[in-house]
Order: structure tokens, then C-alpha cells, then sequence
């Protein structure tokens, strides 16, 4: 299973996602609700995949996943937010996301895109 890192600005989101994704076998090593955290915190625990929140405080998401897969490009970003529109769905995948959706979102789906 995946070593994640959440990323994710309010609390109780932040507290589902580390409950679903550990229920189905993935390691959180970190969860960060802001930027600055994102890159602070990246390269000493090296998580498979980025759980991102897109607009996240005190950093435009689509820059940390420019950084994110300039050092490290293996790493898989699932990124979302809410309100997001079809050329946000772009940008995202043209600045390194596997994925991008609009929250709320399913579980299941979200899920998906950690096999």
C-alpha cells in the first residue's frame, strides 16, 4: 500500500481522509493544512501520493505541484477542491495531477485513484 500525504486546509476533512485511506491499508505519514507545510514536510517523509487540496492557505496549489514533481516525479498527486471547473481540471493535470475533482466528492471514486 501507498505512503500518503494529506493536504488538506480544514480539520475534519483532513480526519476523514486519514480514516478511509488507512481503513483500506495506506500509510499517512503526514497531514499538512497549508502550503508552506506541503514543502516543508515533502522531502522528509517522500510520500507515493499527494492528497491536494488545490486551494489550500499561503500557497496556489498548482505551484506546489509544479515543485512536487519537479524533484520528485514519481510521486502521484490526486487534487481537488471545491468549485472547480473544467479548465482548473487542466491546469492540474498539465501541472502534474493524475487526477483532478470537484469536492464534496464520492469516497469510492476518490479511492480509485489509490490502487
Amino acid at each position: 500500500m501507498a505512503k500518503v500525504m494529506v493536504a488538506e486546509q480544514y480539520d475534519s476533512i483532513r480526519y476523514l481522509l486519514r480514516t478511509v485511506l488507512t481503513s483500506v491499508g495506506h500509510e499517512v505519514v503526514v497531514e499538512v493544512n497549508n502550503g508552506p507545510d506541503v514543502l516543508s514536510t515533502f522531502h522528509s517523509t517522500l510520500p507515493d501520493i499527494v492528497s491536494l487540496d488545490l486551494r489550500l492557505p499561503s500557497m496556489d496549489g498548482f505551484e506546489l505541484m509544479k515543485h512536487i514533481k519537479s524533484t520528485s516525479p514519481n510521486t502521484r498527486i490526486i487534487a481537488y477542491s471545491s468549485g472547480i471547473h473544467a479548465v482548473d481540471v487542466e491546469m492540474a493535470i498539465s501541472c502534474g495531477a493524475s487526477v483532478a475533482f470537484d469536492k464534496p466528492f464520492d469516497l469510492d471514486d476518490y479511492l480509485k485513484h489509490f490502487q
